[in-house]
């Protein structure tokens, strides 16, 4: 069965906020030991919707901009979900927990959320292919796992409901037809900011620190304003539950980024793993299971 053209184009649009996406954790991993998670998800999120506000008012995009109440219920309660649930969450549970799990369990979760809400609400089908696939992701994310990762039980619990409020957000994106386009994600952020306001302990000495600008403002663009504006954009194109399948390649690219930027070595078990991620896109791309349980009578005859 080929593939509609709108939904390669959201394939494409997942894989590229997948890779913005993972850009995340390299930047940020350089201001952790100074500053809290809190102060660096508040203080990039804030640079964000500076910048972008600014391309919004110069490019006059800003009348473009919806306010009417149901659109802003809409941005209001994705925001909730996919800025504030997500970070605050993600943030908890690496205080207790290897970086690699939790990444491991928030693709988990939201894979799992976004599929089961996908089947429910929207009576998208879950296919034998798609099914296949996703065992075979979630086995190649497992084998990038190092070795000896333990987690306590309630660090688990956070990164599994930041996995639900980042699938939450895939899905009610959808449901509720979030605004697209630069201006939609700067008012995103905007209202992600406000909500991620009391979770701030000092963000005045990170924001006028030139020093830490040279990450900030990378973080800034790359994860919270390209990869929510090509999220966005892949859900206007394709299924929810498609989105979050092709957005699980962002461990691939945060291997690969952290070997470039921080010459962090790739394991042998996270070369393999990989490989396998990249073999499971290949095949829900073009549908190959499918295609040869439907040959296997053919050639039995």
């Amino acid at each position: 069965m080929e593939l509609a053209k709108n939904v390669r184009l959201g394939i494409i649009c997942a894989l590229l906020a997948a890779f913005f996406n993972s850009t995340s954790g390299i930047f940020a991993k350089l201001l952790i030991d100074t500053y809290t998670p809190g102060d660096i998800a508040f203080g990039k999120c804030v640079i964000a919707f500076v910048f972008l506000g600014i391309w919004v008012a110069l490019s006059g995009r800003w009348r473009r901009l919806d306010l009417r109440g149901r659109a802003m219920v809409a941005v209001a309660v994705c925001a909730l979900f996919g800025i504030f649930g997500l970070f605050t969450f993600e943030t908890i549970a690496y205080q207790g927990m290897a970086a690699p799990l939790v990444v491991l369990t928030l693709i988990g979760s939201s894979t799992i959320t976004t599929l089961l809400a996908g089947h429910f609400f929207y009576g998208e089908r879950i296919t034998r292919n798609t099914l296949f696939c996703l065992v075979m992701i979630m086995s190649g994310l497992l084998m990038m796992l190092p070795h000896g990762a333990h987690a306590e039980p309630r660090y688990l619990l956070m990164a599994i409901c930041s996995g639900a409020c980042y699938g939450g957000f895939l899905v009610l994106a959808k449901y509720l037809n979030l605004a697209e386009g630069l201006e939609g994600t700067w008012l995103l952020i905007g209202i992600g900011t406000l909500y991620l306001l009391p979770l701030t302990s000092m963000p005045g000495q990170l924001l006028l620190n030139a020093e830490a600008w040279r990450f900030l403002l990378p973080l800034a663009i790359f994860p919270t304003i390209l990869g929510y504006f090509f999220t966005v954009k892949a859900l206007r194109n394709a299924p929810a539950s498609t989105v979050q399948l092709f957005e699980i390649s962002e461990p691939v690219f945060s291997a690969i980024l952290a070997f470039l930027v921080l010459r962090e070595f790739v394991t042998l078990n996270e070369g393999i793993g990989s490989l396998v991620v990249v073999a499971s896109l290949l095949v829900y791309q073009f549908n190959l299971l499918e295609r040869l349980l439907q040959r296997r009578p053919q050639t039995s005859e």
